[in-house]
């Protein structure tokens, strides 16, 4: 495969899906964890720029995931997303599915 196949997988599905969904289901929210810490060096600085910043990178790296991969790489995303909240029952073959679907997306043209 290419490397930005390897890419593709490695960076989107697996770290922006199923990390994302492994912290949902383990029921602890990182970027919240981050705000409480800079909230408390610096005081003064608004939650809002937080909330801002987190809304654009998530927009970003959506908008990156599509059109790297288009309709099938925000699919894979998604399996591999639902693989992480079901980790316990039936999300390692979600998982498996996000990745399958994660190496041919950026070849496609769907």
């Amino acid at each position: 495969m290419t490397k930005r196949n390897e890419s593709f997988v490695i960076e989107f599905v697996i770290l922006f899906g199923f990390l994302n969904g492994l912290w949902i289901y383990a029921g602890v929210n990182p970027e919240s964890e981050i705000l409480k810490a800079f909230t408390d060096l610096v005081p003064e600085m608004s939650s809002v720029l937080f909330w801002l910043i987190t809304v654009i990178l998530t927009v970003g790296i959506t908008a990156a995931a599509y059109k790297i991969g288009s309709w099938l790489g925000l699919g894979a995303i998604l399996a591999a997303f639902l693989g992480g909240v079901f980790i316990e029952s039936w999300g390692i073959w979600s998982l498996l599915v996000g990745i399958g679907i994660g190496w041919f997306a950026p070849l496609s043209k769907w």
